[in-house]
């Protein structure tokens, strides 16, 4: 039930930050596409900018996460979540907690991650990339 709760408010923290980029660009982010657009960039080299920019962001925050929740469970003994997991009794066994996540699973959690981010970021470029530039400066 908790485990459930957490993932259900992760997704949705996730679904709120995606909704808010994907709705649109600031007027400051539009304004330095129009700028960039005026200095001879073109549209698509706005969106590779954009994309670049997203994928190194979402892929540093992946390796970050991953690396403190791997510490906390490893080095910590997932000291937050182990009266949760054990239940309140006194007199309860002190398993040994080791993780066991493989290459596929690091995958599909990256791949869950990553992907929903960079389309929730490089939709709202292309259409601001889109947009003329003597319309918006």
């Amino acid at each position: 039930g908790f485990g459930g709760f957490c993932m259900l408010a992760s997704l949705g923290a996730f679904l709120i930050l995606a909704y808010d980029k994907a709705s649109g660009l600031s007027r400051e982010d539009l304004r330095e596409m129009a700028i960039l657009r005026l200095i001879g960039w073109s549209a698509g080299d706005v969106m590779l900018v954009r994309f670049w920019e997203s994928w190194l962001i979402a892929t540093l925050a992946f390796v970050l996460g991953s690396s403190l929740a791997w510490g906390h469970v490893v080095l910590g003994q997932a000291a937050v979540f182990r009266p949760l997991l054990l239940g309140w009794s006194v007199l309860r066994p002190l398993p040994e907690l080791v993780p066991q996540v493989g290459i596929g699973d690091g995958l599909l959690v990256f791949t869950l991650a990553v992907i929903p981010y960079l389309v929730a970021t490089i939709v709202p470029a292309w259409r601001s990339a889109m947009a003329r530039p003597e319309q918006v400066v």
